[in-house]
C-alpha cells in the first residue's frame, strides 16, 4: 500500500504564514519569505508538473487543502485509512473482521491483540 499526499496551502494562507514569521525572523530572513511568496505561481506550475509526473493508476496523489491544520490532519487520517481498507479487501481481507480483533488498552486507547491480528490476515 501507497499513499501519497500533497498538502496544499493556498497563496493567500501562504502569504498570510509568511508575514507572522517575518515578524519573529531577522530583516534578512524577512525579505527572503517575501520573496518566496513572489514566485508562488512558479511553485505552483512546478508542483502540478511534479504531482502529474509521479501520480500512477495505482499510486496516485491525494491533494488536501491544509490552510486548516486540523481540517488537513483529518483528511490525512480519512484517506489513509480509506486506503488501508481498500487494501486489505484487495487482499480478501474483510476490514470488519479487524475491528473484532481490537480491544480497549490500559489507557483508554486501543490496541490491537498481535497475535489476533496475525491470525486474521493469515486466513
Amino acid at each position: 500500500m501507497l499513499v501519497k499526499i500533497w498538502l496544499h496551502i493556498g497563496q493567500d494562507e501562504q502569504r498570510r504564514r509568511l508575514r507572522l514569521r517575518a515578524k519573529h525572523v531577522p530583516g534578512t530572513r524577512q525579505a527572503w519569505s517575501l520573496d518566496q511568496n513572489r514566485r508562488y505561481e512558479a511553485y505552483l506550475l512546478a508542483a502540478e508538473e511534479t504531482l502529474a509526473r509521479t501520480g500512477s493508476g495505482w499510486a496516485p496523489w491525494t491533494v488536501i487543502e491544509a490552510t486548516d491544520p486540523f481540517y488537513a490532519w483529518w483528511q490525512v487520517c480519512e484517506t489513509t485509512a480509506a486506503a488501508m481498507e481498500s487494501s486489505l479487501q484487495a487482499r480478501g481481507i474483510d476490514a470488519d473482521r479487524l475491528d473484532a480483533v481490537m480491544f480497549a488498552g490500559e489507557d483508554g486507547g486501543s490496541a490491537l491483540c498481535a497475535g489476533d491480528l496475525n491470525e486474521v490476515l493469515v486466513r
